[in-house]
């Protein structure tokens, strides 16, 4: 009889308690690869499960399981951006009992792209038909487009889309003579390149 008033005792302790986002609570704008502290207040003594919604749907974990004790630094990984997004803390044992949602959508610009060209870096003296290894050095996760340029003008494309990994090996065409820069740019933002 004592251990089931115990348990009667425990799952009515369960019942009650509360949990509520304080930040982000909609209106923040967050970069992405900056931390984020997300804060919440709770009475509860179980660990808490964060997780990203998009939209209202589901987009990823947070983190499964952290104390509750208020506070989570949220480092925010790359490839994640855009708009209404709020963000949901549930209780880990009674998650749809003890949960509450940001109020409001915020959102994860990206972080200030760059591209940095280590070669050719200028003065290179190349011979049409060989191969040209361009390196590149960047902190973006889209692919890019590689172009020649001319006396700063376009010239023609040396690739339109390749995998942002920092090498690309280009064949010199044959009739191609002259000086020339190689400039390499985000397919998605065309504020961000780099230029020999």
């Amino acid at each position: 009889m004592r251990s089931i008033f115990l348990g009667v005792l425990l799952i009515l302790v369960s019942l009650f308690g509360s949990v509520t986002v304080i930040s982000p609570n909609g209106g923040e704008t967050i970069t992405r690869g900056d931390q984020f502290e997300i804060t919440w207040s709770d009475d509860i003594s179980e660990d808490v499960k964060i997780e990203l919604y998009q939209n209202g749907s589901y987009h990823s974990d947070i983190i499964s399981a952290t104390p509750s004790d208020g506070s989570f630094m949220w480092n925010l990984v790359t490839g994640i951006y855009g708009t209404e997004f709020q963000v949901k803390i549930s209780s880990v044992v009674m998650p749809a009992l003890h949960n509450d949602t940001s109020d409001g959508s915020f959102s994860i610009e990206r972080e200030l792209g760059v591209i940095n060209i280590l070669t050719p870096v200028g003065g290179e003296e190349c011979e049409r038909g060989s191969k040209l290894n361009i390196t590149w050095d960047d902190n973006i996760y889209e692919e890019v487009k590689i172009e020649l340029y001319q006396n700063d003008l376009f010239y023609s494309t040396i690739a339109d889309t390749t995998e942002s990994d920092g090498s690309y090996e280009w064949t010199i065409p044959f009739d191609l003579y002259g000086t020339f820069k190689i400039k390499i740019t985000s397919v998605d933002w065309d504020f961000t390149y780099g230029i020999s």
